[in-house]
């Protein structure tokens, strides 16, 4: 049996990739059978669990409930995802496959500067959930070993903001414009759409939230797998 020289796996033949630290293989970087182990020194078969961080699988389902009841459990769980991500870069990989990593200091100042001033709060917003799901979308569609869940790229998600955003923008201002005119021509018909509007604007964007849920728990379950596939025996954290 064949063994990787990085991190000192069990791997098959004609193994390109190690399934364990994601190292290239050939045929001169590997170990072959009971002779070789014994004259060469083998690297011990924890390398890659005591010199790399652990990576974990999330329960998304309950980070969302959590998040619905307190908003303060969404930013928790950016927080880890980014972590998890940045975690994930540190793994060895093939040279064609892009980094994981997430500047977190860029994350924080788009969130600070939007909060403050509230105005661009929809574009910090837009650069971090593109970074989040653009960086996994990239590593996955890259790596030689491939997986069966997958999530959606940056520009999706980049544009898919961009679209709701505009259309919350424009059917607001389409419900103040109404609101005004109405007292001011005694129309009750601008009243009516008044309420028509807001009843479907707030449909749509529930919808819109609705379908972007989906998109996280599709991320997560794509994390998922990509951590099972490095290491099978990765625990499941609920929380923390």
């Amino acid at each position: 049996m064949p063994y990787c020289q990085n991190c000192g796996a069990e791997i098959g033949d004609h193994i390109v990739y190690c399934p364990q630290c994601g190292a290239e293989v050939s045929a001169e970087k590997t170990f072959k059978g009971a002779e070789q182990k014994t004259a060469i020194e083998m690297p011990p078969r924890t390398y890659v669990n005591e010199s790399l961080p652990e990576l974990v699988q999330r329960n998304y389902l309950l980070w969302l409930v959590l998040s619905l009841v307190t908003g303060i459990f969404s930013f928790i769980y950016l927080y880890f995802i980014i972590e998890d991500l940045n975690k994930l870069d540190k793994y060895p990989r093939p040279i064609k496959v892009p980094s994981t990593k997430i500047d977190t200091t860029q994350v924080i100042i788009w969130l600070v500067v939007g909060y403050i001033t509230s105005i661009l709060l929809p574009f910090a917003m837009v650069y971090i959930y593109s970074q989040i799901f653009g960086k996994l979308y990239d590593y996955i569609n890259s790596h030689p070993m491939k997986q069966t869940k997958n999530t959606v790229s940056g520009k999706y998600i980049a544009t898919f903001y961009i679209i709701e955003y505009t259309f919350i923008l424009l059917m607001t201002a389409g419900i103040i414009v109404a609101a005004i005119l109405g007292p001011l021509y005694g129309n009750y018909a601008l009243y009516i759409g008044v309420i028509i509007a807001s009843v479907l604007m707030t449909l749509i964007v529930c919808g819109m939230g609705i379908y972007m849920y989906i998109l996280q728990y599709r991320w997560q379950e794509a994390f998922n797998e990509r951590v099972r596939i490095i290491n099978p025996n990765a625990r499941m954290v609920d929380l923390f």
